[in-house]
């Protein structure tokens, strides 16, 4: 403990299972390895005398800092943090600014609980940044919480949770760059949901994977944005079903919703017993460009889902759009649209097309103005033995 000092660990710092490390300073560093196997690993940065409540576990349940006065940060860089045993254990790292770079790895999870979530916490009065990490849970279940003041920056990661929770709130922006967060469920318990809330959402080559393999289903997949969500290319957001799991609904609310450049959001069965949860979104204008759109999708024997989209405009240009599809025996899904304006150019469209055996499905539009020009086109239709 060093309240009005520094904290800075360049070596290894072991302790026995299910034991204890704490950092209390003014700034916390490391730059080497901390082992808490199945234990607790808290770092708070803090200029001043902090009140920190512990549980019977060691596990921080409240801290009072004094007007919330936090100090410089709280860093991480080419550093290895790990609570892996037999039981789960718990990360928490609080300061002013939080930054984990240059390889870092985050090491959680356990070889025997299989049921019980590890926790990883960081909270930021300002700032959480994250550059050339790696989070791992060694196939168990994790529970992600940042929190910041103002911004959560990541860049060049991986997040795993395998059916754990996943939470960020921003007061200002979420940014993510090269990251990809997967949460695959491949046991017979339901999985947590994956939630952002910022005032603006920004992602750029950004893989969101929320996947079940067993019967459990996945969580609820929530991004809220008081101004913006922008997908700026090559990001996939997707919740599939490949065991007989059902997969949550995809929920997005914001003032302007933009994809581009190839990035998709959508959900897909392999399954009969998968029932896709359907995909809800709720923006004042929404923009499809360049190859980008919302998919609902079945495959093998399952059936396609529901799209919902309400907005005050809607624009799907340059091969962009909407489909609920079937691809072997199921049928296809629902598409719901109502808008002020409607665009569709430039081979662009909205399909419930089935390519197998199984029925198209419904496509409801309401709008006071529509324009779709350029080989653009609304179809529900069949080409195998199904209705259409």
């Amino acid at each position: 403990k060093g309240n009005q000092g520094l904290v800075n660990n360049q070596g290894t710092l072991t302790v026995d299972a299910g034991n204890t490390i704490t950092f209390l300073a003014s700034e916390v560093n490391n730059f080497g390895t901390i082992n808490a196997p199945s234990g607790n690993i808290n770092l708070v940065a803090s200029p001043e005398e902090i009140l920190v409540i512990l549980d019977a576990a060691d596990k921080i349940q409240n801290f009072n800092f004094p007007g919330l006065s936090l100090n410089k940060a709280t860093v991480i860089n080419d550093g290895v943090i790990n609570v892996f045993g037999e039981t789960q254990g718990n990360i928490t790292i609080i300061g002013n600014h939080v930054e984990l770079n240059r390889n870092t790895l985050i090491n959680t999870g356990s070889n025997q609980d299989n049921e019980n979530p590890a926790n990883l916490k960081l909270q930021a009065a300002n700032n959480i940044q994250m550059k050339d990490f790696t989070i791992d849970t060694n196939n168990s279940l994790l529970n992600v919480k940042l929190t910041a003041g103002k911004d959560i920056l990541l860049n060049s990661g991986k997040i795993e949770t395998n059916g754990g929770e996943f939470s960020a709130d921003a007061g200002g922006l979420f940014a993510m760059q090269s990251v990809e967060i997967n949460s695959i469920n491949n046991r017979n318990l339901n999985g947590a949901p994956i939630s952002i809330t910022a005032d603006s959402v920004e992602m750029q080559q950004v893989e969101i994977i929320n996947k079940t393999t067993a019967t459990g289903k996945t969580g609820n997949l929530n991004i809220t944005a008081v101004k913006s969500i922008e997908l700026l290319g090559e990001t996939i957001i997707n919740s599939i079903s490949e065991g007989s799991g059902d997969t949550g609904s995809i929920n997005i609310k914001t003032k302007r919703l933009l994809l581009q450049n190839d990035s998709d959001i959508f959900e897909r069965t392999t399954t009969k017993e998968g029932t896709l949860g359907g995909i809800n979104i709720t923006a004042n204008s929404i923009k499809m460009l360049n190859r980008s759109g919302f998919g609902s999708r079945g495959f093998g024997s399952g059936n396609a889902g529901t799209i919902n989209l309400v907005s005050d405009s809607v624009e799907m240009k340059n091969r962009s759009g909407m489909g609920a599809n079937t691809f072997a025996n199921g049928n296809a899904g629902t598409i719901n649209i109502k808008t002020g304006t409607l665009e569709i150019e430039n081979q662009s469209g909205i399909g419930s097309d089935t390519f197998g055996d199984g029925n198209a499905g419904k496509i409801i539009i309401k709008t006071g103005t529509f324009n779709i020009k350029n080989l653009s086109g609304i179809g529900s239709n069949t080409s195998g033995a199904g209705n259409a």
